[in-house]
């Protein structure tokens, strides 16, 4: 492969580039025991990535069997990395959901999760992917479009224990690394920030076709804290299961989240690893220690009691 990039949006040059990342991805397993193969394949796996990012015009891509994903032009690296199949099953949904299942994704992003649990939940299930980037809103919408028969519905919001509006600072370079900020200047952000509306958790309940509520996963960048505090009442009447991330918290922001659900009747079950659990309860969770060290980001099992 040389170093001169495609003729943007030519569908031919685009369908050569997928097929050589369809390639790319049969070779990786067994050059990952050979160093010197790998380290001469990175050079062409990132030419391959940059012509991907430029050549991408926006649309579907098979996710997995029958499951297609928007994926927006200009190419980030969520979206190249999905192009160049880095898709992964999520473990977390088949500890969690199941079929009829009513399931909110609270920080969708782009939808691998809330595809996934969608087809688990079935005809009889719905899932409400809510996410507050409106890039991703878009593509979230244009998803569900294409899969009516899915059941997923989609909500333009950032989620917290309050109504109104918020900021949003957006990682151009990475879509997973956008987050809410603290302060109302949007002069203030690094290179700008969004207005988008707030919501609590609570209120998507009520919204939701039926109830209860069976799963809520939450993946917001560590205002996790702020979600839980809007979603008593949800907690309280509805006791679904929760994925939870972690590691973007301090200790007083983990003792604050351990101390609000385990009050609420939640027991942290450990966290989710491709084909494991590894055990682990709240005052594990306090204090980091091992497998739940501060800054190690991963997903939490916890159910109600």
């Amino acid at each position: 492969m040389t170093d001169h990039a495609p003729t943007p949006h030519d569908p031919e040059a685009l369908r050569r580039l997928l097929k050589l990342a369809g390639q790319w991805r049969k070779t990786r397993t067994w050059k990952a025991d050979r160093p010197r193969l790998r380290l001469a394949g990175k050079g062409a796996q990132k030419r391959l990535e940059r012509h991907l990012a430029e050549q991408w015009p926006g649309g579907w891509k098979r996710l997995s069997g029958d499951l297609w994903i928007y994926l927006p032009a200009p190419a980030d690296a969520r979206v190249v990395n999905l192009l160049m199949g880095g898709f992964a099953v999520e473990p977390s949904v088949g500890l969690a959901v199941r079929p009829g299942a009513v399931v909110i994704d609270i920080g969708a992003n782009i939808g691998e999760w809330a595809l996934q649990a969608a087809r688990l939940a079935g005809p009889e299930g719905s899932v409400l992917a809510v996410e507050p980037n409106p890039v991703l809103v878009e593509a979230l919408h244009k998803t569900a479009a294409l899969q009516p028969h899915l059941g997923i519905s989609v909500r333009g919001s950032a989620v917290g224990d309050a109504e109104g509006d918020c900021l949003l600072q957006v990682d151009a370079g990475d879509s997973a690394l956008s987050h809410l900020l603290a302060g109302d200047d949007p002069a203030a952000a690094p290179g700008g920030a969004t207005r988008v509306p707030l919501t609590r958790l609570d209120t998507l309940a009520e919204s939701c076709p039926s109830r209860p509520v069976a799963v809520v996963k939450i993946d917001v960048e560590g205002h996790e804290l702020a979600v839980l505090r809007g979603a008593t009442r949800l907690l309280r009447e509805d006791r679904p299961v929760l994925i939870l991330e972690t590691g973007h918290e301090d200790q007083t922001t983990r003792r604050d989240i351990a101390r609000l659900l385990s009050a609420a009747g939640y027991a942290l079950m450990g966290l989710i690893l491709d084909d494991a659990v590894v055990e682990a309860d709240w005052s594990i969770f306090e204090s980091g220690a091992p497998p739940l060290a501060f800054g190690k980001v991963g997903n939490l099992l916890i159910r109600p009691r």
